[in-house]
């Protein structure tokens, strides 16, 4: 089966449903007036479209007048005709009735009822009647009806399960007043369509009216606290370069207190001719009578770490002192001390009083530093 059959066959199977939903509907939104019947032997009735009132039953006031008519002033027929819409049913029932008409085409008058039959079909009840002949039946019938706007409807009944409205005469109010409910009551329904529409997305339009509120007052915030902003994060900048400041303050060494430091520390056999200093760390070189005693003395400080000889001792033919090259790095009471916030300056409390960077070490028989020479 190609894809053009299955859809022809969906469509086929979902037709007859659309089409019984929207008679309901239609039907639903445009309840049947009540109309009062004139029967042709003197008695009344009240129908509401194509049911019969039963006697009692309150159904309001009819608004409209039908009379019925004989069958002997009718000619009856019956045409069963397939499932189709209503216009192509109408079509055929008019060609019928013209092609059975005994009366010329200005007297022709006709009515028909279409109701389902067996099998799907549809079955059209048709009345056929001379003009003249319903006219003066009803104005021998009833004289007090008037005739033009308060002329009444022509209704057949006999055997017929429903009656046949005989189009022409006074069923065009009717029509008309059912056309303008059915277009009121479309209105009143769309209307409650979207009123719960609105009930519906009022909660969430409140939602995003309150989201887009909430939105715009954050920038609000924003736009008058971005000085604020401005200045917090110049803080954090300042702090940073503190932090920095205190760190690279914190590495820094005196280079007088380091040689003089030495000048204490060292023997009087020891001279330096070489002093290197890289923040914390010191290289110093020269020469001693022991420089295996030196590098041990040195270790046994606790204010130095990582003692070392990064190259190995050397004596010159004919001397009487090794040279040496040792590391090592200052401890923290060798190193001057940070500067805490808040702290007062030298400049600004007035003078330094004079005294030593460092500790002084241990009392030892001291020796004059000297670098690039001997005692």
């Amino acid at each position: 089966m190609t894809v053009s059959a299955i859809r022809s066959t969906t469509t086929a199977s979902w037709q007859p449903w659309l089409q019984t939903r929207r008679r309901s509907l239609t039907t639903w939104l445009t309840p049947a007036a009540p109309v009062r019947l004139l029967h042709a032997d003197g008695t009344q009735s009240t129908w509401a479209g194509q049911q019969r009132v039963p006697e009692g039953k309150q159904f309001g006031t009819p608004k409209f007048l039908a009379v019925e008519i004989p069958d002997d002033l009718l000619l009856r027929r019956s045409l069963t005709l397939p499932d189709m819409s209503a216009a192509l049913v109408h079509d055929a029932i008019l060609l019928d009735v013209r092609s059975n008409s005994p009366f010329a085409p200005d007297d022709l008058c006709w009515g028909s009822a279409v109701r389902v039959a067996a099998g799907g079909r549809q079955q059209g009840d048709i009345v056929i009647a001379s003009r003249k002949h319903v006219a003066g039946f009803i104005q021998k019938q009833w004289p007090d009806i008037g005739a033009g706007a308060q002329q009444p409807e022509v209704w057949a009944l006999g055997d017929a399960p429903i009656p046949v409205v005989i189009s022409g005469f006074g069923e065009g109010r009717r029509l008309q007043d059912a056309a303008a409910r059915r277009r009121m009551n479309w209105l009143l329904l769309m209307l409650a369509c979207v009123l719960a529409s609105a009930v519906v997305v009022t909660p969430t339009t409140r939602l995003r009216m309150r989201a887009i509120e909430a939105t715009q007052s954050f920038q609000s915030i924003l736009i008058s606290t971005a000085s604020l902003v401005r200045k917090r994060d110049e803080l954090f900048l300042l702090n940073d370069r503190v932090k920095v400041l205190e760190r690279v303050a914190a590495e820094r060494v005196d280079p007088a207190a380091v040689m003089d430091y030495l000048t204490q520390a060292l023997p009087d056999d020891t001279f330096l001719y070489s002093l290197e200093l890289q923040k914390t760390k010191v290289v110093a070189s020269g020469h001693t009578v022991d420089a295996s005693a030196l590098l041990q003395k040195l270790s046994a400080d606790p204010r130095l770490r990582e003692v070392r000889s990064p190259t190995a001792v050397t004596r010159q033919p004919g001397a009487t002192k090794e040279a040496f090259t040792v590391e090592f790095i200052l401890g923290a009471s060798l190193t001057p001390a940070t500067t805490t916030p808040g702290a007062t300056s030298p400049t600004a409390a007035g003078p330094r009083p004079p005294g030593p960077a460092f500790p002084p070490p241990p009392a030892t028989p001291g020796s004059p530093f000297v670098i690039g020479g001997s005692k």
